[in-house]
């Protein structure tokens, strides 16, 4: 939800109390739609239980009492950086500052931080600051070996580039040269890979933010940043990913049940 926000005290929450039994019964939050697997489940699964919903309920109509102060959670540790992790081992900030206007559609763009891997390297987490938090709805990240987004930045002249139809990756094989890295949206939080684990970034790449603004009524600017944090030691095992679906959807008029499988 784009609504989230923190509540570190007991008289933050008053004034919401109600709200907070209401969405937490209706499961409009949090929003979990994940089914797992009988004997497994999500990492840091966003679901609440039965009892956790009824606490709520009771709480709210029992005068949303604060409770115990020796009860209270540990105030979350931040050092001076204000980056979640710590300090990045490399930070990529946008070229330039990009104009989001007061209204219109929600905005698509692309933006091209050139030769950001100077030399081969190993990746274990990967963190996002949006620059505008108030327009910023999601980013997603990429590697480029072969220079195709820099090409497409070349011809337009505002920051970053707009793409129309299959978008920036190519998903039907006409180039090898873009990767998926990773992806950050609002209430996302930074994970660190397990000891020894780690993704292996060859040196020479381009990395690509695909920023989506949504549009809230007032003019602004965002320059978002990204920041990377490397294995300090030798990794012995290797993470990779990749895209399972497809944007070659062609729905009939009049369709009910339209299927797509994907291999």
């Amino acid at each position: 939800s784009r609504g989230q926000w923190g509540l570190m005290e007991g008289k933050e929450a008053q004034p919401w109390v109600g709200m907070m039994a209401n969405v937490t019964k209706s499961r409009c939050m949090h929003t979990w739609r994940g089914i797992s697997a009988p004997g497994h489940r999500f990492r840091n699964e966003r679901r609440l239980s039965e009892r956790e919903i009824a606490l709520f309920a009771q709480w709210s109509t029992q005068g949303a009492k604060e409770g115990l102060t020796e009860n209270l959670m540990p105030a979350p540790v931040m050092d001076n950086s204000g980056w979640r992790l710590g300090t990045p081992d490399i930070v990529l900030t946008m070229d330039e500052a990009f104009e989001v206007p007061a209204s219109g559609k929600d905005i698509y763009r692309y933006f091209v931080k050139k030769n950001a891997i100077p030399k081969d390297m190993v990746l274990v987490a990967i963190d996002f600051k949006p620059g505008d938090p108030a327009v910023v709805h999601h980013c997603n990240f990429f590697l480029d070996y072969d220079q195709r987004a820099r090409k497409m930045d070349a011809k337009d002249p505002a920051p970053g580039f707009q793409v129309f139809g299959n978008g920036f990756m190519d998903y039907f094989g006409e180039s090898n040269g873009q990767f998926p890295l990773g992806a950050w949206a609002p209430g996302g939080e930074p994970v660190k890979l397990p000891k020894d684990m780690g993704i292996p970034i060859p040196a020479g790449g381009d990395f690509v933010l695909e920023i989506h603004y949504h549009l809230n009524g007032k003019k602004t600017k965002d320059q978002s940043t990204v920041g990377l944090y490397l294995a300090k030691k030798p990794t012995t095992k290797t993470v990779t990913g990749l895209f399972v679906g497809t944007q070659d959807v062609k729905i009939p008029p009049g369709e009910k049940n339209y299927w797509r499988n994907f291999y």
